[in-house]
């Protein structure tokens, strides 16, 4: 007979489904909640869960974290679906591998020749070096340790592994990345100056994305206030962008579990991933040539700060008049932006000026052509447009992508 006192401390013990996991042998009760083991466990997956450090087997709400391929069954649907696109001389890199449960998926399905392992956690490496020891000659493995630092390194990687490329032309290499909100801010920045990330040229983004934000990236102006933004109408006019499958939390660690958006006022899933591909466009300088592009970024950060302004009094700040030039304008094409086939000046013919016209009433084809028709204004080259443009730039510190319009001028640039 054990003591009473001995009795209840082991019930309390055997009563917690943490230390139970203890008694077992696998995963330790700090180390992981138990719905997290549950379902690893459910689906005979608890060795990969082992791989993980303790601060990844958790669930959390932060937004700034960096999600890992912790599922095999996601791993395979992911590679598969990356297969589709593969383009067998360029450089495949990966960033966040975690412990390559996503990296042997690509390795099987790609075969690339060259997989480039970009690593945050150094916790990883050592798992990363073993598997690139069995792929001498087709793993390159990078650890770091700031996020910042990651993309710039990520950048710099591409640009030493990628042969430069003209816009027009084929990606210089692809990639697999979890994207979260800021990350959309630096790669439209990116496109905007193409240095850094696009320094040499195009390049094929598979990314996992949270449902929110490919509703905010992909919003148009009927969505809700909060989603149509200036990076939804950017992304929209820079990237071409596909949906190729969806998934669970649970085929991640850590566990994301957000807060509400916008007080509860947007109902999605929060529980939904995506893995979207996006790609600059081929024909982007067709659109707006590279000189140009700042100033067009700066136009739509403007026409957008307030979804419900009103577009006329807004283009009379720049330039005095023109209003009147809008309503009764028949659109004729713009010689600063080259169209491809058809008149780009088209997509305003669909949309009635008035006084009250609201800039989030267009769509970002019509915010390009209206950036157009502003150019063609006889006071364009002497209106306060660009002093504030550069202005903006300035206290935003980042004035190289104002600088890039001097580089570039206005020569023409070969888009092919």
């Amino acid at each position: 007979m054990l003591p009473q006192f001995s009795r209840i401390c082991l019930n309390k013990l055997f009563s917690n489904s943490y230390n139970r996991h203890i008694l077992i042998g696998t995963v330790k009760a700090s180390t992981c909640p138990t719905k997290i083991y549950n379902h690893f466990s459910n689906n005979g997956q608890l060795s990969n869960l082992d791989l993980f450090p303790s601060d990844l087997k958790r669930i959390t709400s932060k937004k700034d974290i960096d999600l890992y391929v912790a599922d095999d069954d996601a791993a395979n649907v992911i590679a598969k679906a990356i297969a589709r696109f593969r383009m067998p001389n360029v450089p495949f890199f990966e960033v966040n591998p975690g412990p390559c449960i996503l990296a042997k998926a690509l390795l099987r399905h790609l075969e690339p020749k060259k997989l480039g392992l970009i690593e945050k956690n150094k916790e990883f490496i050592h798992i990363q070096q073993e598997v690139s020891q069995l792929h001498k000659s087709r793993i390159l493995v990078n650890a770091l340790e700031h996020h910042w630092y990651l993309y710039i390194r990520m950048a710099n990687l591409i640009q030493e592994h990628s042969e430069k490329q003209q816009w027009h032309k084929d990606v210089v290499c692809q990639l697999f990345v979890y994207l979260k909100s800021s990350d959309f801010f630096r790669i439209i920045s990116d496109v905007v100056i193409q240095r850094r990330l696009f320094a040499n040229g195009r390049i094929d983004i598979f990314a996992i994305v949270p449902l929110l934000e490919f509703m905010r990236i992909t919003a148009n102006p009927d969505s809700k206030y909060w989603l149509y933004t200036q990076k939804s109408c950017l992304f929209q006019i820079f990237f071409e962008y596909e949906l190729l499958a969806e998934f669970q939390k649970e085929s991640f660690l850590p566990w994301f579990n957000p807060k509400p958006a916008y007080g509860g006022k947007i109902e999605y899933d929060t529980d939904l991933f995506y893995l979207v591909r996006m790609t600059p466009r081929r024909d982007l300088f067709s659109i707006c040539s590279p000189g140009d592009l700042p100033l067009l970024r700066f136009f739509v950060n403007q026409c957008l700060f307030k979804r419900k302004g009103y577009v006329i009094p807004k283009l009379e700040q720049w330039i005095p008049g023109i209003g009147v030039d809008l309503i009764t304008s028949k659109f004729k094409q713009s010689s600063h932006c080259k169209p491809n086939s058809t008149n780009f000046m088209q997509h305003l013919k669909s949309h009635t000026f008035h006084a009250f016209t609201e800039c989030g009433s267009l769509t970002p084809l019509q915010m390009c052509a209206l950036f157009q028709f502003v150019q063609k204004s006889p006071q364009y080259p002497t209106s306060c447009f660009h002093q504030q443009c550069k202005d903006f730039y300035l206290k935003s510190k980042i004035a190289a992508l104002y600088t890039t319009t001097e580089d570039h001028g206005n020569s023409d640039d070969e888009t092919g």
